[in-house]
């Protein structure tokens, strides 16, 4: 006669199988956590081959939002709009109005209709499914140093790699392709993709301190486990002007980030930042 499970019996396996999920979860939760980052960072390689893409092209670097003496900025289409041909989306490129406003009719339509090929590959799969019900993007181009970087004329000191009316070509970059910043991840206020202004493009405030993590500017996409403490912010993903792509330090002192931000500062980069 077969015995059943005695209580004791039940609750062991029970408490075993606890045990065991309890040391599985946060491996899978660190290996969900790696591979997030690392299509984050494949998704700004993949901007940083369409802004090259885009200068060969067109002879200069796309600049902060699509030219249009008639509207604001902010009323614009954005810089990723001119980054939609060279990264596979030149229908949805093709059915925008350039002429007019980022939500005249043309264009909210085409964003409504075409919400996946309009946020890949803009958003950071570390975002996805925070309730935002329009295409998005967590990579703003860099303007600069200050709020009004955007709109400093090209030899003008802070300048940086983006600006709405700007026209940059790859020699102007006196500090070296390799050492400019041109895209920085973020999770705070991202931008529609489609629209122009400081969603999409963005100086940075060098005394708004912390620069990185949880509801800064910048960062707060990426996190890493401790053994003990929960987590703690990596700090963001940057795409250089060269193509490559490094994570910041959470730390990073203002002044490097600073250097790193302006094309022709003449400042001397530490190798680790």
């Amino acid at each position: 006669m077969r015995r059943g499970f005695t209580l004791i019996e039940l609750i062991v396996v029970i408490a075993i199988i606890a045990v065991l999920i309890g040391l599985l979860l946060p491996s899978v939760c660190k290996v969900r956590e790696a591979a997030a980052r690392m299509a984050c960072q494949n998704n700004l390689k993949q901007i940083g081959l369409a802004i090259h893409n885009y200068h060969d092209a067109h002879k200069h670097f796309p600049p902060g939002a699509i030219p249009n003496k008639e509207l604001p900025p902010d009323q614009r289409l954005s810089w990723h709009v001119s980054m939609l041909p060279f990264v596979e989306q030149q229908t949805t490129y093709d059915k925008l109005d350039h002429t007019a406003a980022w939500d005249a009719p043309k264009n909210a339509a085409v964003e409504k209709e075409s919400p996946s090929h309009l946020i890949r590959p803009f958003c950071c799969p570390s975002f996805w499914g925070r309730g935002i019900d329009y295409p998005f993007t967590n990579y703003p181009g860099i303007a600069g140093i200050g709020i009004d970087a955007t709109t400093l004329p090209l030899d003008a000191p802070g300048v940086g790699f983006l600006g709405y009316d700007r026209v940059l070509k790859v020699e102007k970059i006196k500090d070296g392709s390799a050492n400019t910043i041109a895209v920085i991840e973020t999770a705070h206020e991202p931008g529609r993709v489609i629209r122009g202004g400081p969603g999409t493009t963005r100086g940075i405030d060098l005394t708004n301190e912390p620069l990185f993590g949880e509801g800064r500017s910048f960062g707060g996409l990426h996190k890493k486990d401790k053994s003990f403490g929960g987590k703690t912010p990596l700090g963001a993903n940057v795409l250089m002007v060269d193509g490559s792509v490094r994570m910041s330090q959470v730390h990073i002192d203002p002044f490097v980030l600073g250097a790193l931000v302006t094309i022709a500062g003449s400042e001397e980069v530490p190798t680790e930042w």
